[in-house]
């Protein structure tokens, strides 16, 4: 049986729930194998990371995930999200 995004994206989500977030970036990056410009997976990923404290890493995600999709809201709230973030480790 063939795994889809979606299949990927609800898989990992179900780790993303348990706190194990880990696991669920290595199942979001799947998706990837599947559809390389997933903005849905771009922002999964970088929250996952903003969990573990990568803000740095979850921006690179955000950033990448408004070029392929300008008008994508939710990755535009993610990044004002970890860069306030950023903004309040650096203080």
């Amino acid at each position: 049986n063939k795994k889809d995004a979606a299949f990927y994206a609800e898989y990992g989500l179900n780790y993303f729930k348990i706190g194990d977030y880990t696991k669920s970036i290595d199942i979001w990056n799947r998706i990837f194998e599947l559809d390389a410009k997933n903005v849905g997976a771009l922002n999964s990923i970088g929250t996952a990371f903003m969990m573990k404290n990568q803000v740095d890493d979850a921006i690179v995600l955000f950033k990448k995930a408004i070029e392929l999709d300008p008008e994508n809201q939710l990755a535009k709230n993610n990044l004002a999200w970890a860069i306030g973030e950023q903004q309040k480790m650096k203080k």
